[in-house]
């Protein structure tokens, strides 16, 4: 499927829209983040994170591991399926 230029797309690489990415959460849950923006760059999702203003800011995020709750997903399709992290 093409998508737009900019546009984030899930892993099957369909258009996911930043609802589709929010809210992020830490893996302990105790910090979130809302995608302000988001798009594809070299194999990788590059994204704006609303509230991280600064290199600096978003340099303290390097490393982290973000999540989406499982129940936020779009619903898989009759031959997809999700697994545990």
């Amino acid at each position: 499927m093409a998508c737009a230029a900019g546009e984030a797309v899930d892993f099957h690489g369909r258009p996911a829209g930043r609802e589709g990415l929010r809210p992020l959460l830490t893996k302990d849950g105790v910090r979130s983040f809302e995608v302000a923006t988001a798009r594809e760059a070299k194999g990788h999702l590059v994204a704006t994170l609303k509230g991280i203003a600064t290199r600096e800011d978003a340099e303290r995020l390097n490393g982290l591991e973000l999540y989406v709750a499982r129940e936020k997903l779009p619903a898989t399709e009759e031959d997809e399926y999700t697994t545990p992290t």
